[in-house]
């Protein structure tokens, strides 16, 4: 990597980023894709995530465990992700270096980037805004008070993750 290369994106972990690019090329049949070294990385509670842009202006999501998390071991990290999806690399032990799952990009804005761009919300009143807020509260709420008859993750005997 060059000395003028922001490193923002390796801030969680230090990766492959030719190799992503090959791999989510070999996965597009062949269609070209690059990753924008200066991007910031996009961050969650657990994983953090980068966008892979292709030549025909598709997008896709590499998303990975935060690495030395505090709660969880790396190893432990990986199962996790393998939990959420078959169609992954758990390991570390891969040409890009980091657990990873590459998934397409939803269309549109998040919330965070609309009202980042658009302080004024265009027209959009404090009170809408406390509206749509309201609503997100509301959802997670909801979602907080499923429960299940279990726990665990979706492998048999798994008793730490």
């Amino acid at each position: 990597m060059p000395k003028s290369t922001p490193k923002s994106i390796f801030r969680h972990g230090t990766f492959n980023t030719e190799a992503l690019c090959a791999l989510a090329t070999k996965y597009r049949n062949g269609v070209p894709c690059s990753c924008d070294l200066a991007q910031h990385p996009m961050n969650g509670s657990f994983n953090w995530a980068i966008t892979v842009h292709f030549e025909d202006s598709i997008e896709w999501i590499m998303r990975s465990p935060r690495s030395g998390y505090d709660q969880f071991s790396n190893e432990i990290s990986g199962r996790l992700l393998s939990s959420e999806a078959a169609t992954l690399n758990a390991s570390s032990d891969n040409p890009i270096g980091v657990p990873y799952i590459l998934m397409s990009k939803a269309q549109g804005m998040s919330l965070q980037e609309f009202w980042k761009i658009n302080p004024s919300m265009d027209g959009l009143t404090l009170t809408k805004k406390a509206k749509v807020m309201s609503q997100l509260d509301e959802i997670t709420w909801k979602l907080a008070q499923v429960r299940f008859d279990r726990i665990g993750s979706l492998f048999e005997g798994d008793s730490e993750a």
